[in-house]
């Protein structure tokens, strides 16, 4: 993962902790997503460029930068399924029963590609 895109994550992270803390429901989802975006932000915060500069060993570096990479990777899956999961609490918590599954997949994916749009934006060049 390159450095642009770690700081991508950072953002990406601080903005879905925003708004599931002002999703308005308290749900085991919500909880988990908290977590898992503490989680991502702690793995992608870029300051984290300036330790794997300091490592002499290019092995070793190649060995952490890739299981970061890993890591950030498969945290940011878990919270993607997560984001879909408080959307379909939020609908149960409303009592939107008209609502199809794919409608609530519409809701998250919307959702989704705004949290990326944000990432984009507002990372640093």
């Amino acid at each position: 993962m390159n450095y642009q895109k770690m700081k991508e994550m950072v953002y990406r992270a601080i903005y879905i902790d925003a708004w599931v803390s002002h999703v308005g429901i308290q749900t085991q989802a919500t909880r988990n997503l908290k977590i898992q975006t503490a989680k991502l932000s702690r793995l992608s915060w870029w300051d984290k460029i300036e330790f794997l500069d300091r490592i002499e060993s290019p092995k070793k570096l190649m060995r952490v930068t890739v299981k970061n990479d890993s890591e950030i990777n498969s945290t940011y899956k878990l919270v993607m399924s997560l984001v879909k999961k408080v959307f379909q609490d939020i609908a149960a918590h409303k009592k939107e029963e008209h609502l199809t599954i794919a409608q609530i997949q519409k809701r998250a994916d919307e959702f989704i590609r705004e949290v990326e749009a944000y990432g984009r934006r507002h990372s640093p060049e």
